[in-house]
């Protein structure tokens, strides 16, 4: 039985998981979702807008290797990865840079070469659950674990390939701090507080949708967002009674299984660690209604 990362929480759970044990995410249903994982509908326009104003991680300099990706749009060598207000471009101005719409965008991730090269070969080809590689990169796996002179670290930006209609992954490598930093910026600057992603198929949905779009699943109120969210009625209605709690008093939306946690501590009289638990574990509450 594999142990993969969950892509809600990062913690390490089996493959074969009915929900995350830690953040409550669906792993069996997004497993579903994946095997049977389509083409998305994309915008007409995948225009990806001008770049986002400057901030230490919204731009970085990185290497691309022919022989880690397979696709030859984009010239090896040293690359500038930049964000726009819809998307990323990745390559140099001249000649014209590789654009990525966020509309085509699955997930972005970090990974060291060790990690890269011990994943599984027989992964290759289809979607990991925890989002590490999409699409053939095989020829990666033997370049990297053959050489190990020091660890590396790569920006993994997996994304539906308009060509092939594909799921894909670009690996390009760089410092792991403008990495983290980048990865950062993605989330708080490219998703505005008026989307998010369905944690079935991983295609943009509004922030207020019950059901996705994409797949037609109905939307945990739980599901990976961006920035402070908004809880209306029916979705109050859904939660536990401990999420209910930490929701009212607290203004965090917490996993079932972390609201209960919120309950021992105050069985405990730990009252006083909630508001950080809640912070680091929780994603924070501008409104909700009862």
């Amino acid at each position: 039985m594999a142990l993969i990362n969950c892509p809600e929480c990062d913690q390490q759970v089996s493959e074969k998981a009915k929900a995350c044990p830690n953040c409550g995410f669906p792993i069996e249903e997004m497993s579903k979702s994946e095997e049977t994982a389509l083409f998305p509908e994309l915008p007409a326009d995948l225009t990806i807008g001008v770049p986002i104003k400057w901030i230490d991680g919204t731009l970085f300099f990185g290497v691309y290797n022919k022989e880690e990706n397979n696709l030859e749009k984009i010239p090896p060598g040293t690359v500038r990865v930049q964000l726009h207000i819809d998307g990323i471009s990745i390559g140099n101005v001249q000649p014209t840079p590789y654009n990525i719409h966020i509309s085509q965008i699955i997930n972005l991730k970090q990974i060291s070469r060790t990690e890269l090269g011990a994943l599984n070969k027989n992964l290759i080809g289809r979607a990991v659950v925890g989002a590490l590689i999409y699409g053939p990169v095989g020829a990666a796996i033997g370049v990297l674990t053959a050489n190990e002179e020091h660890n590396l670290y790569y920006l993994i930006i997996n994304y539906w390939d308009v060509d092939s209609k594909n799921a894909q992954s670009l690996i390009i490598n760089a410092d792991r701090r403008v990495i983290d930093l980048f990865i950062k910026n993605y989330e708080d600057e490219v998703f505005s507080s008026t989307k998010k992603k369905c944690p079935y198929c991983a295609q943009i949905t509004t922030k207020d949708a019950m059901v996705c779009e994409h797949c037609g699943k109905e939307l945990p109120v739980y599901a990976p967002s961006f920035g402070e969210i908004q809880i209306n009625k029916t979705e109050f209605s859904k939660l536990t009674y401990r999420q209910k709690f930490s929701v009212t008093e607290y203004q965090y939306l917490l996993s079932p299984n972390d609201a209960e946690i919120v309950g021992k501590m105050l069985g405990n009289f730990q009252s006083k660690d909630i508001p950080k638990f809640c912070e680091k574990k929780g994603r924070k509450v501008s409104s909700f209604e009862q």
